[in-house]
């Protein structure tokens, strides 16, 4: 119940200050629900870290590390609500030919620089 009741005044304090911080009711949601995930990821930290003072600068540093993370998260939020016809639904789709096309050509210049892994022989060499 305890639990139960803090979370509840967590996320509640979550969506009320990004209530009156965000542009719009969608930023709001978005970011709601990353500041909670983080939070989740934060508090989970911190039970592996212990209540010890390197434990509390470990947690700061995972808190520090997670605000990060949620700044370029909503930099993406912001870029895909602002794009013209409300999104950018090729998105998805241009990461992926992206990053294969990025993967196929580092596999051809890897082969074309050799590889760096030593083939051994069966052993009649002194």
């Amino acid at each position: 119940m305890k639990l139960a009741l803090f979370a509840a005044l967590a996320i509640a304090l979550i969506a009320a200050s990004q209530w009156y911080y965000q542009p719009s009711v969608e930023t709001v949601a978005i970011a709601s629900a990353l500041l909670t995930g983080l939070l989740a990821l934060t508090t989970w930290s911190a039970r592996r870290f212990g209540k010890s003072l390197a434990g509390f600068f470990k947690t700061t540093l995972v808190g520090v590390v997670s605000a990060l993370m949620f700044s370029q998260a909503m930099d993406i939020a912001y870029s895909i609500l602002a794009a013209p016809a409300g999104g950018r639904l090729a998105f998805p789709i241009e990461q992926l030919a992206i990053g294969f096309a990025l993967a196929a050509l580092a596999q051809l210049l890897a082969s074309a620089l050799g590889s760096k892994v030593e083939k051994y022989s069966d052993g009649d060499q002194s």
